[in-house]
């Protein structure tokens, strides 16, 4: 047996008045029932909230904050690889254990050697997955020890552009209605 609700949407387009690269639009959908759908230029997102509370459901995402709200709508995508700090702590390394004497000279040239052909991975399984593969004398550095190679993270960039700049105005508009 399959049971269907129906519920209000209201829906927000919202679009940036400077011009490129700064303009930005995002159409965004909530309805009282407490979901949120968007589509924007700095992803999709969706997530549906059920309890709220005795507020409305405006009321509710008015006053959310920004780290809840990423961690809600990005569902897994808050975080992402960065590439060129990473490639930065493992130089680092190197140097660190030539200058303390914990490698010899070939050893750190054959780590400086296995870093610099390290490609410019998107991603932290991609990078990992490679250093385990080709990059053995990275991954003698330390000591065999997967969980001990640096890999930086940083917020996602699409999900933190939509929170600093696409979220405020839409909560500007809410702030409006009421």
């Amino acid at each position: 047996m399959i049971t269907c609700e129906k519920s209000q949407v209201t829906r927000y387009l919202l679009r940036s008045r400077k011009p490129s690269p700064d303009y930005w639009w995002a159409e965004i959908c909530i309805s009282e029932d407490g979901s949120l759908n968007v589509l924007s230029d700095y992803g999709n997102y969706a997530y549906a909230w059920r309890s709220i509370g005795q507020d409305t459901f405006k009321q509710f995402l008015i006053s959310l904050h920004n780290d809840y709200l990423m961690g809600k709508i990005g569902q897994g995508l808050k975080k992402e690889f960065n590439n060129s700090r990473t490639m930065k702590l493992l130089y680092q390394e190197v140097l660190e254990r030539r200058r303390e004497k914990d490698i010899t000279e070939d050893e750190a040239r054959e780590c400086w050697d296995a870093i610099n052909d390290v490609d410019d991975y998107k991603d932290d399984s991609e990078y990992c997955n490679s250093v385990m593969d080709k990059y053995s004398p990275i991954l003698k550095l330390y000591n065999e020890d997967y969980s001990a190679i640096p890999c930086e993270m940083d917020d996602n960039s699409q999900l933190t552009a939509f929170v600093e700049k696409v979220w405020p105005e839409f909560i500007r508009i809410l702030k409006e209605e009421q």
